[in-house]
């Protein structure tokens, strides 16, 4: 991960950061959040159609969003597209042609209200099958300029496409060059997205911090000229994964928004939180910043003052180690290592080393609740090792009731075996994969993606390494719900910053705000937002779900692989509508049935490496191997990920029947289960192959 080549980017560490007050009042104003009416919905009408159902499956998810989000029809746009360019990218000219001019003139049409279209617009949704890749440049300078900064700028020759319809009117005034088939030349001497000014946006630390509170949409109402801009976002890889992303948000945004669900629940979501240290200093100060948060500090929006019944459970690890990966056949798991200090052990506690490197107080990194033990600390490297210190017998065990952050100590229910100078640790008890990852902000390998998470119905994850999109594509196969992805080096200023997300989310922003507002470069440049940009869990306080799903009709019809089953979740109630489910299906010859597709397939059906041998280490990659790896490898391990996936809430449920006797009745029965538990089941059904 290259650093930020500018001014280095400011992230707050201080402990005592006021996030709530007026502004989480002004973040609650119906009047100014963005909804349906405000989304334009961008789909490709020459899309394929792989269900075979007469409709284009790109203009599918655009109606399936519209009727989930109450977008109005004339909000939906279909492009009819020329993908052909240099190596499946699409050439800036043919995006220019056929892409960027109709989404200008649907801007500038009138409404059926007889106001201007583009009045009405914050967000751009992109559908599965409008391209990604966009060739801005054919030719990359050769040698660097004298103004360093802009060297990233000029050399990165592939963008996002998404991040050119930010600001679509001023791509188009500016222009293409007929000839290099490259954005036209601004006052810079050069092509569009060259220099720093035009990647970013007046919009950053927009949503976090003390005085916040003005949502995007009356930013734009209020400052037409500055904010002259739109939020992309995308929904989705195919037909199934653009699904569940949206039925994901819908439903946390009814049952997992703040304060905590009930302990009395079966279903609690966690932030978890992969702090590394090696690289992108901006970023791990975010992290720092994200610890402090959710541990509740005062001020924070996660204390326990503002609302909440009890501290979101939090999942940290603050060793090198990538969570889920195996070293010396042994997979890490979130992991927390503290020294204890020089001032002693006291009956009801220790106390932690002093932080270093503007780091949290090393009690922050220890949920409430967890057991700790203490081990004798080896001397020389193996005592910053963690398999070298956890090798070894425990001294004493007990499970931290609290902490004094002020002096840095943990309180505990006994300190017998605690001594000065010995590591205490703390390791996650769970077992992979897991269920509750809600939010994930962390480090993991560069171009890799640790097979660990089943994710809950609506969750957000942002990876932070060169070519995130790999990790992107393989949490969307498992059920993530909003995420973010590069083509290319995006230098660290160029990914989220987790802080700025959870801070703006947790008082009531939507996922196009917050992202937008944590992320420095934005515009024209190589990143890509996934998710429903009106989705805001944690808007307001919701009553946990107490409803069993409504399943529709199964249905079996024969298919060119076996037996096609599928189904789909109904209802009438808005929480019913909002429901999503795991299905298991059971089918036999009689009704004692005998085989059945199970709510999980872990690993992936035939599957047992999605990826590639870990690299031996995380060397920075050049510019030209992060996109080739994120464009070409990445996007290809995480297609072939998909295929079979089964795991993911959701509210349709397919699946093949391979090897049924033919001509001889067929039992079946469809179970769908909520993400609470609740289960519900069809009658037995017969079908003759």
């Amino acid at each position: 991960m290259k650093r930020w080549l500018g001014a280095c980017v400011a992230v707050c560490v201080a402990l005592c950061v006021v996030l709530g007050g007026t502004g989480a009042a002004k973040a609650e104003d119906a009047k100014w959040r963005p909804d349906g009416k405000n989304v334009l919905v961008i789909y490709t009408a020459d899309d394929g159609d792989a269900d075979r159902d007469g409709t284009p499956d790109s203009q599918q998810i655009a109606q399936y969003y519209a009727q989930r989000r109450a977008v109005p029809q004339e909000n939906l746009l279909g492009l009819t597209l020329n993908r052909a360019g240099k190596k499946g990218l699409w050439d800036y000219r043919l995006f220019y042609d056929q892409c960027l001019k109709p989404v200008c003139d649907k801007l500038h049409s009138k409404a059926s209200d007889g106001k201007a279209f583009s009045a009405h617009i914050c967000y751009i949704v992109l559908c599965p099958g409008v391209p990604t890749d966009l060739l801005t440049h054919h030719v990359a300078p050769t040698s660097r300029p004298s103004h360093d900064s802009s060297w990233w700028f000029v050399k990165t020759t592939c963008r996002t496409l998404d991040s050119f319809l930010i600001s679509p009117d001023a791509n188009y005034r500016i222009g293409c060059d007929v000839a290099t088939r490259a954005p036209g030349v601004t006052t810079s001497g050069l092509p569009l997205g060259s220099v720093e000014s035009e990647l970013t946006l007046p919009f950053f630390e927009a949503f976090a911090g003390p005085g916040k509170g003005t949502h995007f949409r009356q930013l734009r109402h209020e400052n037409p000229g500055e904010y002259d801009f739109y939020l992309v976002t995308r929904l989705g890889l195919d037909v199934q994964t653009a699904r569940d992303m949206i039925d994901g948000a819908v439903y946390a945004e009814r049952f997992l928004r703040l304060p905590a669900p009930s302990e009395a629940s079966g279903f609690r979501p966690a932030i978890w939180l992969d702090q590394k240290r090696d690289f992108a200093q901006d970023h791990v100060a975010a992290m720092t910043h994200c610890v402090s948060m959710v541990q509740g500090i005062p001020g924070s929006m996660f204390a326990l003052q503002k609302g909440l019944q009890a501290l979101w459970p939090t999942v940290i690890d603050n060793q090198s180690a990538e969570i889920g990966k195996v070293i010396d056949g042994v997979q890490h798991k979130p992991t927390v290592l503290a020294r204890i200090a020089s001032e002693g052990v006291d009956a009801d506690g220790i106390i932690l080393t002093p932080p270093a490197n503007g780091d949290a107080p090393g009690v922050l990194y220890f949920p409430k609740g967890c057991a700790i033990s203490a081990y004798a600390t080896p001397a020389g490297p193996a005592a910053t090792q963690p398999a070298e210190i956890l090798k070894g017998q425990p001294k004493g065990s007990a499970l931290v009731i609290g902490m004094d952050l002020e002096r840095n100590r943990l309180l505990l229910d006994n300190a017998k075996g605690f001594a000065v100078g010995d590591t205490v640790a703390y390791v996650w008890p769970g077992q992979f994969p897991a269920d509750d990852c809600f939010f994930f902000y962390g480090f993991y390998g560069l171009n890799e993606y640790e097979d660990v998470f089943k994710f809950p119905p609506g969750a957000m994850g942002i990876h932070v390494d060169s070519a995130c999109m790999t990790w992107a594509k393989h949490a969307m196969h498992r059920g993530i719900a909003g995420t973010y992805g590069v083509i290319g080096e995006p230098l660290s200023a160029g990914i989220p910053y987790g802080d700025q997300m959870l801070s703006a989310l947790s008082q009531g922003y939507d996922w196009a705000e917050a992202n937008y507002g944590a992320l420095k470069l934005a515009q024209r440049w190589v990143g890509v937002v996934f998710g429903d940009p009106l989705y805001a869990p944690f808007r307001s306080q919701q009553a946990m779900d107490k409803t069993h799903p409504v399943l529709g009709p199964v249905t079996l019809t024969a298919g060119e692989d076996g037996i096609i089953a599928s189904a789909a979740l109904a209802g009438l109630s808005a929480d019913e509508l909002a429901e999503v489910a795991l299905f298991r299906l059971d089918y036999g010859p009689t009704t004692a049935y005998g085989q059945a597709v199970d709510f999980f397939d872990w690993p992936e059906p035939q599957k047992s490496n999605l990826l590639p041998a870990t690299r031996a280490s995380d060397a920075e990659p050049t510019h030209a191997e992060s996109q080739t790896q994120s464009a070409e490898a990445g996007e290809t391990r995480a297609t072939e990920a998909g295929q079979g996936r089964r795991f993911g809430y959701s509210r349709f449920f397919q699946a093949t029947l391979k090897d049924l006797p033919k001509g001889e009745p067929v039992h079946f029965r469809l179970t769908a289960r909520d993400p609470f538990g609740h289960e519900a089941s069809t009658e037995d059904a017969v079908f003759v192959p």
